[in-house]
């Protein structure tokens, strides 16, 4: 399997999904539109209203990162959430249950590509 590149728009999903888990704070995703306004001559206006949303409740941020331009790439941004989330649990920042809990909530909102969401319920089940 060859790694993919992820594109902006795969980006401000993995933060809309971070967000969502509980995983990801408004700051995180204030410095990477940072980093992104910093090497664009002219941004598009969804990162620039982003670069000031460290401070917003990251429902707010949610709804910004949905309007960064653009098309995620299937199931990526989801792997990257579970792939992040497995190195928290490494690290022992959360522990497994309580990562595994909030990314099943998540799941269950439709956030998940389905073939994830039932390999993750296969494996909770056992």
């Amino acid at each position: 399997m060859t790694a993919t590149q992820p594109t902006r728009k795969d980006m401000a999903e993995f933060f809309r999904l971070g967000l969502l888990a509980g995983r990801c704070e408004p700051p995180a995703v204030a410095r990477w539109e940072d980093s992104i306004v910093a090497v664009e001559s002219s941004p598009h206006i969804a990162f620039i209203e982003l670069c000031i949303a460290a401070s917003q409740p990251a429902s707010s941020v949610q709804t910004l990162l949905d309007d960064v331009p653009g098309q995620a790439t299937p199931e990526l941004p989801a792997r990257m959430l579970l792939g992040f989330s497995s190195r928290l649990a490494a690290s022992h920042t959360f522990t497994s249950e309580q990562l595994l809990l909030r990314l099943y909530g998540i799941a269950s909102l439709e956030t998940f590509p389905e073939r994830i969401f039932s390999r993750g319920d296969r494996q909770l089940s056992q």
